[in-house]
This record gives C-alpha cells, sequence and structure tokens, in this order.
C-alpha cells in the first residue's frame, strides 16, 4: 500500500480526533489505552487563559502586549513550585556524525541540565534524548553517571520505530509515521517529530538544547501550550503537554500524518503548531491547546525591553564566588521569565556551566 493510501486512511481518523479536540475531550483513536488525566496546573495560570487566548487573536497578529505578558510571568511565577516536573530535552544529530561542528556544543550541551538541576524539586526528572552514540557524548556522560544526580537525570537513546510503535498500536498508522520520519534529511525536522512522539508517549515538558530554565516549572506543569515565537509562527522550542496520550499530542500527530510528506524545515513543528492554532481560532468550540506569549520563554527575540540578548547572555565571567551567589557568569535579565531560549551559535564566553564541581 503507498503512503498516500495509508494517510488517507489516517486522515478519516484525524478529522474525528480534531473535532473531539476542539471540543476538550480525550479522544482515544483505536488502539489507545485509556489513562486517567492529571491534576490542572497552577490556578495562577488557568485563570488567565481566556485573556491569552483572546490575545493571541489572530495569530497573524496577535493584540497581546509586552507589558501585559510579564506581568502574567510575574503573577504565575509567584505561585507555588516544588512540584515533581517532567522535563524532556536533547541532543539530536545526523546518525553518521557528532557535534563536532557545534562550537562548544558539550558545554551547551550540559548548560541546560544544569539549570534544571538548579531550578527545578529534587523529585523532578530530565530525560536527555540523543540519536547518537556514546562517543559523541564523552565530556559529557560523568554528568548522567553522578551518585548525586541518579534518578533525576537520564540519558535516553531515540529508537524511532519503538517509539512509534507506542503512538499507535495499528501497524498500519505507526509504519505511516515512521516513514515519513524516516524520510526527512533535515536535522530539525526530526527532531520535531521526536518531541511530538515523545510528548505523547510519556507526557511532560519540552525544552530545546538551547533553553535555560530559570524558574520552577510547577506552574505552567500539566497543560497542553507552546508559544509565539513571532506573527503567525506557533514555536515548539518549548512545548508541554498535560499528561501522556493527550487529547492535543494525538491532535498533533494526527495532523502530522494529514500532510503531504514533506523535508520542509518547519513542516512538522511550527508549521503543524500554527495550523492547530488557526483551526481553533477559527472555531467556537473550547480546546485545552493554548499559545502562550512569547516574553514567558523568548523576550529578547519578541523584542520585550528588558531582555538581554544572546550575545550578552554570557558577558559576565564566571567565578566560583559568583557560582556561590547562583550568578553562573550570567548577566542577570530584568524581563521576567520563566525560560531563556538561546541561538546554537551563542557566545559561551567564560561562563562554565554553573560553577558545579567535576562538571
Amino acid at each position: 500500500m503507498s503512503l498516500r493510501s495509508l494517510l488517507h486512511i489516517v486522515l478519516l481518523l484525524s478529522a474525528a480526533a480534531e473535532r473531539n479536540f476542539l471540543r476538550g475531550e480525550n479522544y482515544e483513536l483505536q488502539g489507545f489505552s485509556r489513562l486517567l488525566g492529571f491534576d490542572q496546573s497552577s490556578p495562577e495560570l488557568t485563570r488567565l487563559f481566556s485573556e491569552i487566548d483572546e490575545g493571541m487573536k489572530p495569530i497573524r497578529h496577535p493584540t497581546f502586549s509586552l507589558e501585559r505578558c510579564s506581568q502574567m510571568v510575574e503573577d504565575v511565577a509567584s505561585a507555588a513550585g516544588g512540584g515533581e516536573n517532567f522535563v524532556h530535552t536533547g541532543l539530536f544529530l545526523p546518525s553518521a556524525g557528532g557535534p563536532a561542528g557545534w562550537q562548544d556544543a558539550q558545554r551547551k550541551m550540559r548548560l541546560g541540565i544544569l539549570s534544571f538541576l538548579a531550578t527545578q524539586s529534587n523529585t523532578s526528572k530530565l530525560w536527555f534524548w540523543t540519536n547518537v552514540g556514546n562517543e559523541f557524548l564523552q565530556d559529557s556522560l560523568r554528568m548522567f553517571e553522578e551518585e548525586r544526580f541518579r534518578g533525576r537525570v537520564q540519558l535516553r537513546h531515540f529508537e524511532a520505530r519503538s517509539e512509534f510503535a507506542q503512538v499507535v498500536s495499528n501497524a498500519t498508522e505507526s509504519n505511516a509515521l515512521a516513514h515519513v520520519y524516516e524520510a526527512q534529511t533535515d536535522v530539525t525536522s526530526k527532531s520535531d517529530l521526536l518531541r511530538a512522539v515523545v510528548l505523547h508517549n510519556y507526557g511532560g515538558f519540552w525544552m530545546d538544547t538551547d533553553v535555560l530554565l530559570i524558574r520552577d516549572l510547577t506552574p505552567l506543569a500539566q497543560e497542553d501550550f507552546a508559544y509565539l515565537g513571532q506573527d503567525d509562527f506557533v514555536n515548539n522550542a518549548f512545548m508541554s503537554t498535560s499528561k501522556p496520550r493527550s487529547a492535543f499530542m494525538k491532535s498533533y500527530l494526527s495532523l502530522v500524518l494529514a500532510r503531504h510528506l514533506s523535508t520542509n524545515h518547519f513542516e512538522y513543528g511550527p508549521s503543524v503548531l500554527t495550523e492547530l492554532c488557526r483551526k481553533i481560532q477559527s472555531s467556537e468550540m473550547p480546546s485545552t491547546f493554548h499559545v502562550l506569549p512569547g516574553c514567558f520563554f523568548d523576550g529578547a527575540w519578541c523584542g520585550a525591553s528588558a531582555a538581554v540578548y544572546w550575545d550578552d547572555f554570557f558577558s559576565k565571567k564566571a567565578s566560583k564566588a559568583g557560582a556561590s551567589r547562583g550568578e553562573c557568569g550570567l548577566h542577570h535579565s530584568k524581563q521576567p521569565q520563566c525560560g531563556v531560549r538561546l541561538s546554537l551559535a551563542w557566545p559561551l564566553g567564560e561562563a562554565d556551566g554553573g560553577g558545579v564541581p567535576g562538571l
């Protein structure tokens, strides 16, 4: 059977999944097991969703102000922390190569993990996903082997066929998803599909390797959201889903399957999320999926006046004394954010991963 025929079969299921998702129902495609939902996130965030959803309309030209966004972040950050957060991140590279072409790759990879350890509770967990062998991660492997971090930080190798088989038990649909993944020649597209499948199978947060956490994520937990990178571009550098096999992630993967096979850079990440947002905004039915304003994670990109830009973020020299005060060579921003997304090409300067001994 051709891929086009497979996609036609799945598209019939996709339409039903979308309708039920927009109504906020936990629709289950054939072959999915039934799972209980979790509690909602903080009331501080929940009560803001109506205002956020309205301010994001239309997604092509949202009307949300940066000033109001900053106040919202402060309100959400005031909520109680200390929850058991589950965060995914990873290093995704061409299977035949390594991170050699990425300047300071190993140090930058560690910074995101260290930001997790510094800001999240001791009961929170981070899974670091990769598609490359341990030989490419020699400088960072000791972080995953540290006894003090055991149970909090784990290295996970992404086995595509195994993970896609968990999405649907129907072999036809599972193979169709795997074919889309394997046909990608662009690493970014593969990474977009990886994060969608990981969030579907395990729930929690996804943060890109170039995202540093600066606040406890507990107030944002167990909700379905991405954030606005720029007008008409919903970014997946930081995402959350309410639970494993959520209606949000099922709808996301249904839209992936409904598309023609493509190798476009953004096809299976921001393009899918933006399409989903448009469908929700054009419908009068309530949705569990929300697009947060950009200042929650990307203050410099969205033009927040108090945000520190990528080139300046590590402009201070790290020192042991500064590390003991939590400074770690960072140029602290006055812009309230939950996390900071940096460019992969950001200059690291003399910061060295937070002054954690041995790392």
